[in-house]
């Protein structure tokens, strides 16, 4: 008898490549090289991503609760799911069930079983094939993939796990719905960094779906030699720009540089843009500081600049994080690296090796006094770091590795 085809359902916010998902894409021909078809479903009702341009049958499901679903969270106060959750934020997470939390696990109920039915719906067209699901995400659709397992138990279900889908401080009720129940029922949860996985196993506890799959870039430089042609220290950061990054501090710390000439460049955008510009108006900086906020621009545009420019530091402050994408794309240029210690950052930066670990929360002054500390490295000590920084993302952020390896798992199941 021949073996079934295996068939890859991968869930995610948008479609790979699109704004704020552009990471995925890397990840993608790997999981292709290791089924037979995927099948991408997302949330993002503005995506104009094609099929023809993913290569792979793509469908929109709205991710918010309509008022017909929230309808529905009376009869959810029945669920013993519901029951056992709540017992378990009042005694396990000591929290006050405030409203937030009680919708929230309402609302994971809900939506999960709606979700469970659209992926049976799918799924029923495929009758030859062995099917994996995969969630990008650790938020609602795991509770979902749990009530899929129930149903249809050799369907393998796995999701990865990043920054606000762990740690519960992250979320505005600081707490995440089910993660016992997930932890327990799904095949893999798939944490991005050693701090997230630690995290969970003393918060959550411990199951054997529990497990470390690194991110990974696969972009990198024929040479890591530094020949420095400018005297202007050229500062690189990437992220949104919303209070969580904390952009402005950046341009604060610049106010308190001194003398030699600086040249910030700032990769996206977000709602706190127009504050920050206007922050960086207010401190008069000198013109010796040269600041260029590009705004949101294309992955590939991004990685040319790194790949063409002379880039001193790559600086991330945000006040929580997994482990930030841009600072794996980075390392894998060879730029040394500063951070604040959150999350898995020390996992990225190794302190004075490869970059400059910061407190969690900088002032602008520690900021300041580490970047004039770093401008004043030989090149012979920014090389050393340059090519320190390249060996961490060749040891422990490569996409050929990684991504190979994560994919040949979850074919495995």
């Amino acid at each position: 008898m021949n073996a079934k085809k295996k068939l890859l359902i991968v869930i995610t916010d948008s479609p790979p490549t699109y704004k704020g998902e552009e990471f995925l894409k890397n990840e993608v021909p790997f999981l292709k090289s290791s089924f037979d078809l995927l099948i991408f479903i997302h949330h993002n009702e503005n995506a104009k991503q094609k099929k023809e341009e993913l290569g792979s049958p793509l469908h929109y499901m709205p991710y918010l609760p309509t008022n017909q679903d929230k309808s529905k969270y009376p009869f959810a106060f029945f669920n013993p799911i519901f029951l056992g959750e709540f017992i378990r934020v009042l005694f396990k997470y000591k929290l006050f069930p405030s409203l937030g939390i009680i919708n929230t696990l309402l609302g994971g109920l809900v939506m999960g079983k709606k979700y469970k039915n659209y992926l049976c719906k799918i799924i029923h067209e495929y009758p030859e094939y062995q099917v994996c699901v995969y969630s990008y995400w650790c938020n609602f659709i795991p509770i979902g993939l749990v009530f899929l397992k129930q149903t249809q138990p050799a369907i393998r279900c796995v999701s990865r796990a990043h920054g606000f889908d762990v740690y519960f401080s992250r979320n505005a009720t600081r707490y995440l719905p089910f993660r016992d129940f997930i932890c327990k029922n799904l095949d893999r949860v798939f944490f991005i960094s050693s701090n997230g996985l630690e995290y969970s196993l003393k918060k959550i506890g411990e199951y054997s779906s529990m497990k470390l799959a690194r991110l990974g870039s696969s972009h990198t430089i024929e040479s890591l030699e530094v020949k420095k042609k400018s005297k202007k220290f050229t500062l690189v950061s990437c992220s949104s720009v919303i209070p969580l990054k904390r952009v402005n501090l950046i341009a604060e710390a610049l106010s308190l540089w001194g003398s030699g000439e600086v040249h910030w460049v700032h990769f996206g955008d977000g709602p706190s843009l127009y504050s920050v510009l206007e922050k960086i108006k207010s401190l008069q900086l000198p013109d010796t500081i040269e600041i260029f906020m590009k705004g949101h621009c294309k992955n590939s545009e991004i990685l040319s600049f790194y790949n063409t420019n002379e880039i001193d530091l790559f600086i991330n402050v945000s006040e929580s994080e997994g482990i930030p994408y841009s600072m794996i794309e980075a390392a894998s240029f060879g730029i040394p690296l500063m951070g604040t210690r959150v999350g898995g950052v020390d996992e990225i930066i190794a302190h004075e090796k490869n970059g400059v670990l910061l407190p969690s929360h900088p002032s602008p002054a520690d900021i300041a006094e580490e970047l004039v500390k770093f401008s004043k490295f030989s090149v012979e000590k920014k090389l050393e770091m340059s090519k320190e920084s390249y060996q961490v993302w060749t040891n422990k952020f490569n996409a050929d590795k990684n991504f190979a390896a994560f994919a040949r798992e979850l074919s495995s199941l």
